[in-house]
């Protein structure tokens, strides 16, 4: 059961949200024409707007729904985003759900250079330009561990 705010707002961030919404419904309606915000971004932003209207009359409430949240760019939040005495910011886990925010990014294209020493063709960042820039990582890769380990 979600909590209720009465003296305040509550604004809801979901995977399956957009920025262009209201960001007050927990889920998109029906007509597919308002709903959650997609970011956390959008909700701190929603929050900044309300402040400098001097329209925030009791705490905040952001739910973020359950679901992985795919990270592009840093969220970054400034004293401005602070709550006040009167109006707290709050950002919380919608009841019984578990957001997760990632940073990470997925790379793809992987070989195996070196089965016997199950090196992968490319360790670290962006795949390498070329397969021979991730045989000579590979073999980089395979010198260090052998000087490390004398």
């Amino acid at each position: 059961q979600e909590e209720t705010n009465r003296s305040g707002r509550v604004f809801y961030v979901a995977t399956n949200g957009s920025d262009a919404w209201s960001g007050t419904l927990p889920q998109p309606s029906q007509a597919g024409t308002d709903g959650p915000f997609a970011t956390l971004a959008r909700a701190r932003d929603a929050i900044r707007k309300l402040k400098g209207r001097g329209s925030l009359t009791g705490p905040v409430i952001v739910y973020v729904r359950g679901g992985t949240y795919t990270l592009s760019k840093p969220v970054v939040f400034t004293p401005e985003d602070s709550g006040t005495q009167a109006s707290h910011s709050i950002y919380k886990a919608y009841p019984n759900e578990i957001p997760v925010l990632s940073g990470g990014r997925t790379i793809g294209g992987w070989k195996r250079v070196d089965a016997a020493n199950d090196l992968p063709q490319a360790g670290v960042g962006a795949p390498p330009a070329s397969e021979e820039a991730a045989v000579a990582s590979a073999r980089i890769e395979k010198t260090c561990r052998k000087e490390n380990t004398s």
